[in-house]
């Protein structure tokens, strides 16, 4: 009998696999092994007949298959960045709702189809917005001229619903978006996975599509390479910053708010030659190369007292306040006229825990039962978040976390800051355990 011959990658032929010359048998075929599921499709191809030759016996399939595999393959080409792109890509629904207890406010939550562990995002009102249910027409009506002006903690992932939300929310067309606050680069949102052969793209690009006016602040640690043209404001040094809102003009145009600092600026200290040949070869510290046992007090330390920044902050409608902790980029946004603290993952708060937390806030727990230390420490953390609590602290009254609920604190100033010391507290004794333990992502 005269064997057929059928075409599988290689140039193998039907009748390599047949144990010996009985056509009544079965051709015998090579176990399948991992990673091999084209040859169990065109065996399986074959048996069923769905496997066409030419006229001349080539082989070649008649029509190009539109699949192979578990991956669709294009007639030009197979695309391996498409195809791992798609696999990594996860959806996202996300919901805007009202903070209870915080008019002006709405928190952005995100539900993911993979188990993502989206942060929160919010969307805050520089001042608090008229009572609707008192009869002060004249607030109403200067909120219609004026417009109320919100800001953007975090970037959430794009959708038009979304955006259509957060203009419902905001009013009417006077009111606007003026600036989008970034706590950190692990709030910026990406729909696809981290990957070797994957360039991500967050959905900043859409969110600055839709509204155009807005400003992006981000601290100069936390830009991701993807975000630097995005960005119209790096924040750098030491801090804090209050937000300027009057109309300016840069080298890209009119901008509508913009950060100015308030503590001492940063300054760059130009190296003479013999220093920087020691720091760089011979790995000295700068300090000591410069250090004067005679320093004395600079002439302008009057201007960067406490006292002195806290003047300067007056009638300043949102401050950013540096704590670094999660990333060594974490910024914090206070909002005083509406007591709203936007603290990132600064201060891991929460109030569901009751039992745990003896009937009051206690410290956040991640999704798996244990803090989470961040990428600058516990340490560095618990510095930054406590120095937001003892100068900021009789500023805001409700703490917007990323992770966790919105919390609204009780009492006056003092109480307030009771309260969140004995937070830090705890987050501080067991976050060390954990680093302690090795656990630190």
């Amino acid at each position: 009998a005269s064997a057929s011959l059928l075409a599988v990658p290689g140039g193998a032929r039907e009748e390599d696999y047949d144990d010996d010359d009985d056509d009544d048998e079965p051709p015998a075929q090579h176990p399948i092994q991992p990673g091999q599921n084209w040859l169990r499709n065109l065996q399986e191809q074959a048996s069923s007949g769905d496997l066409s030759t030419d006229a001349a016996g080539s082989g070649e399939s008649a029509e190009p298959e539109e699949r192979s595999a578990d991956v669709a393959v294009p007639t030009t080409g197979v695309s391996v960045s498409d195809s791992m792109v798609d696999a990594s890509r996860e959806q996202f629904a996300t919901d805007l709702s009202p903070v209870r207890g915080v008019p002006g406010a709405a928190v952005i939550t995100t539900e993911s189809g993979g188990g993502s562990d989206e942060p929160a995002r919010y969307l805050v009102a520089l001042s608090p917005p008229p009572d609707r249910g008192t009869d002060n027409k004249a607030e109403e009506k200067e909120e219609e001229s004026t417009g109320q002006r919100y800001a953007l903690i975090d970037v959430p992932p794009y959708s038009d619903a979304l955006a259509a939300q957060i203009r419902s929310f905001m009013g009417g067309p006077s009111s606007s978006l003026c600036s989008i606050l970034i706590t950190s680069r692990d709030a910026i949102h990406y729909d696809e996975s981290p990957a070797v052969y994957v360039t991500r793209k967050s959905d900043l690009m859409k969110w600055r599509a839709t509204f155009p006016s807005a400003e992006v602040a981000c601290y100069r640690l936390d830009v991701p390479r993807d975000c630097r043209e995005l960005i119209t404001q790096t924040l750098d040094g030491e801090g804090p910053w209050a937000l300027d809102e009057d109309e300016i003009e840069g080298a890209g145009g009119a901008r509508n708010a913009t950060f100015f600092e308030t503590g001492r600026p940063l300054t760059y200290e130009v190296w003479d030659e013999d220093t920087a040949r020691s720091v760089l070869d011979g790995g000295d510290n700068p300090d000591e190369q410069n250090n004067d046992e005679t320093e004395e007090e600079p002439a302008d330390a009057h201007l960067y007292t406490p006292a002195a920044i806290r003047e300067r902050e007056e009638n300043r409608r949102v401050l950013a306040v540096y704590t670094p902790g999660r990333t060594f980029g974490s910024v914090s946004y206070v909002f005083p006229a509406t007591g709203v603290v936007a603290s990132g993952f600064s201060i891991p708060v929460e109030d569901k825990r009751t039992k745990e937390n003896l009937g009051g806030a206690g410290p956040n727990l991640d999704y798996r039962g244990y803090v989470t230390t961040g990428a600058a420490g516990t340490t560095r953390q618990i510095e930054g978040a406590s120095g937001l609590v003892e100068t900021y602290g009789d500023r805001f009254a409700a703490v917007l976390p990323s992770r966790g609920d919105p919390v609204v604190l009780g009492g006056d100033a003092e109480e307030r800051r009771r309260v969140l010391r004995g937070v830090l507290a705890q987050y501080d004794e067991i976050g060390r355990i954990y680093e302690q333990l090795g656990i630190t992502s």
